[in-house]
């Protein structure tokens, strides 16, 4: 089994999209909103053994991202290195916590200088290099202090120290509020996207509706940040008569759902059922760390995201019963 996942072969994106375009074949394909470079899997399996796909050569070293084993085997290899960093710790009451090749270690201000620190770090980055050759780079190396008076964190640097914060797994912490700081990014994007697409489809099947056609121009924004018009080229007029022909096929049932989708992951801050949107991911992570906390730090993850919703309800046009 083990052998079977190191023989691993694989194509870059930029290559896949190369090899489909010189043979001529249409991609992304798309599905309930997702998007693929092939139709389904027998498309892909035909494709391969017609070689227009082109993988790599077999691969003998190392293990690809993603399988079930690749975890444990990763943790088995880190045995050594992390049995090392927990008796290090024990000499300065601190401990140490690894989730893959992500690490961190809290230590007590009392029980170490700050030039002890430095030197730890560096003996922590060359006992890496020595016992599984892995390498620790400085530049993403950070040494963070945490004042319970002042409650905040900061970092030193070649001018001193100045106010920073820890992140670590995605979770932000400036020493007052802790911060979904990655999921909450990620939703603000996407959110912004989705909105962004369901007005372009909406006001696309309003004109179609009307039969008015779809518009011949774009808008943009200028460098100083104000809203201009312009004929649309032809790239853009193709799209937009994409859009218009979509807009055509969705009956008053089909657009109802995918508005309620929307509707329900972006834009709703009442009535949201579990798993169902961002809200109420923000809602559960709120809930852990307000427990985790004791109140003893200020928990944002569900502000952050409610303040992203409203930005969105502005967009489409205000607030109604359904939001």
């Amino acid at each position: 089994m083990l052998k079977s996942i190191m023989n691993y072969r694989f194509v870059t994106k930029k290559t896949l999209e190369k090899q489909l375009t010189h043979a001529k074949v249409d991609f992304p394909y798309k599905k309930m909103g997702n998007k693929a470079y092939t139709n389904n899997l027998r498309q892909l399996g035909n494709l391969l053994k017609q070689k227009v796909i082109n993988l790599s050569p077999k691969n003998h070293r190392g293990i690809p991202q993603g399988t079930a084993v690749s975890a444990v085997l990763a943790n088995i290899y880190m045995i050594q290195f992390d049995e090392l960093l927990a008796e290090m710790m024990n000499k300065y009451n601190g401990i140490y916590r690894r989730y893959s090749d992500d690490f961190i270690i809290i230590i007590p201000q009392a029980d170490i200088s700050y030039e002890d620190i430095k030197n730890l770090k560096n003996e922590i980055i060359t006992k890496s290099d020595e016992i599984n050759k892995l390498e620790i780079e400085h530049a993403k190396t950070q040494l963070l202090s945490y004042s319970k008076e002042a409650k905040s964190i900061y970092k030193y640097d070649d001018l001193g120290w100045k106010k920073s914060s820890l992140s670590y797994l995605g979770f932000s912490f400036d020493g007052v509020s802790v911060l979904r700081s990655n999921s909450i990014y990620k939703f603000i994007y996407r959110s912004k996207r989705t909105i962004n697409k369901y007005i372009t489809l909406k006001d696309a099947r309003e004109r179609y509706l009307r039969k008015e056609g779809p518009t011949s121009y774009v808008k943009k924004y200028n460098d100083q940040g104000i809203k201009i018009y312009r004929l649309a080229n032809p790239t853009e007029l193709y799209r937009k008569e994409r859009i218009y022909a979509l807009a055509g096929t969705m009956s008053e049932r089909t657009f109802g759902t995918y508005h309620r989708a929307v509707v329900r992951q972006c834009l709703a801050l009442f009535n949201i059922e579990r798993r169902s949107s961002m809200l109420a991911y923000a809602k559960r992570a709120q809930k852990v760390f307000q427990y985790k906390t004791r109140g003893k730090y200020r928990v944002v993850i569900q502000r952050q995201v409610e303040k992203q919703i409203r930005r969105n309800q502005r967009k489409v046009g205000g607030i109604n019963n359904e939001w």
